[in-house]
């Protein structure tokens, strides 16, 4: 097959750290969606592991959607396409979803702006990415960016392990991070549709000041107060806030719908 470096994929092929993968799965009632399976490695491992369940497999490369096909036959439910332009809503109504992928590097932040938009319908997750991007998303007490503070505010994470450029084919040049990820309960029960324009506006200038960056959209006096109520410093640097933090200052602003950038 010659669609792999066309597409940006890289292989995991060796069953052990498949297994190792399959590991971490916790007790999984939701529908599995496994994004990219490529060759299907870990789909067997899944199958193993949850024998009682029919995976859900997006994958855009028809070469390998054909031989995932022949492979798994009844066993799985094969979708061909970008994931990308897949709507859980409208594909699959009702029911939640656990998702399960190696994710291509180049695609990171949209796949992950993808899951994001459809947090309400996602239980959980187990992706492998690249460590340095896997690092931003998780990063301590305060985000890096917005796409951080918000993916934050919808989920708890964890780093796993990593793994180093040998377990894959074709042999990417950086080492891979594995890390789970569960929907919070207690802050977002449902996505404000405001709430990630709003983390976009306060992030764009990473050198600018808060008051800076959202200036622009809000009133200033409505800006200080609300700075004021959330003991926020009109100086603050876009890094220098939890994510926590900026949902409350987000709650109190009440911005509604700040243009998408």
């Amino acid at each position: 097959m010659t669609c792999s470096a066309k597409l940006g994929q890289n292989f995991l092929y060796d069953p052990r750290l498949a297994g190792r993968l399959a590991d971490l799965l916790p007790p999984i009632t939701e529908k599995i969606l496994e994004i990219g399976p490529g060759r299907g490695i870990l789909t067997e491992r899944i199958l193993e592991k949850f024998p009682q369940q029919i995976p859900i497999l997006v994958e855009i490369d028809p070469d390998l959607y054909a031989a995932l096909l022949e492979r798994f036959s009844r066993r799985v439910e094969i979708i061909q396409s970008d994931i990308r332009a897949v709507s859980l809503a409208e594909c699959f109504p009702g029911g939640r979803f656990f998702l399960i992928g190696n994710l291509p590097y180049y695609l990171s932040r949209e796949i992950i702006d993808w899951t994001m938009a459809q947090a309400d319908l996602i239980q959980g997750g187990l992706f492998m990415l690249q460590r340095e991007f896997v690092g931003k998303i998780l990063n301590g007490d305060n985000p890096a960016n917005a796409q951080a503070a918000f993916f934050q505010l919808l989920f708890e994470s964890r780093r796993e392990f990593n793994l180093a450029p040998g377990s894959f084919q074709p042999r990417p040049r950086v080492v891979s991070t594995v890390f789970r990820f569960e929907r919070r309960s207690g802050i977002l029960n449902s996505t404000p549709p405001g709430l990630y324009p709003f983390l976009k506006t306060a992030f764009s200038h990473p050198r600018k000041t808060l008051a800076n960056n959202l200036g622009n959209l809000i009133p200033r006096v409505h800006l200080i107060e609300s700075f004021q109520k959330c003991r926020v410093d009109g100086l603050t640097r876009p890094a220098q806030l939890s994510a926590e933090r900026y949902f409350e200052l987000f709650s109190v602003i009440n911005p509604g719908d700040l243009p998408e950038r």
